[in-house]
């Protein structure tokens, strides 16, 4: 995860952004919405869930900026910036290589939201995630 005093290409802007998409894509509280409220807060028939716990602090999804398509964007530009490099042409995304320019304290909150944006945890090797199409959004 990053540190601001050691690493100065975390305070460019694609990074700041990224790590800003973070928290207004979750942030906290449940989900209020109308569905929500009607089904006494039971996510159960719901495809995609509204409300997450992370660390023991209930969360909301924005849906509006959480789509896959959104995260896809915003981790290139904050890759390509940090990394100065092409973000790698690849359908598994290392989440080690994430957790580079992702402030510490919001880890929990990239590691959900790549869940919840159908990105799929490869079981071997463990750390990686599948970007390859895996669910309707």
């Amino acid at each position: 995860m990053i540190d601001d005093l050691f690493n100065p290409r975390a305070a460019l802007k694609p990074v700041r952004e990224f790590n800003e998409l973070l928290v207004k894509a979750l942030p906290a509280g449940r989900c209020e919405c109308d569905r929500c409220r009607v089904n006494s807060y039971n996510q159960a028939p719901y495809k995609l869930k509204h409300s997450v716990a992370i660390d023991g602090v209930e969360h909301r999804r924005v849906f509006s900026i959480s789509s896959k398509e959104s995260i896809d964007q915003a981790i290139t530009a904050a890759w390509e910036s940090f990394y100065k490099a092409d973000r790698p042409v690849s359908h598994v995304v290392d989440v080690d290589a994430l957790l580079g320019f992702t402030d510490p304290e919001k880890g929990g909150l990239l590691l959900e939201l790549l869940t919840l944006a159908n990105y799929m945890p490869k079981s071997s090797p463990p750390g990686l995630y599948d970007t390859a199409p895996g669910g309707d959004q």
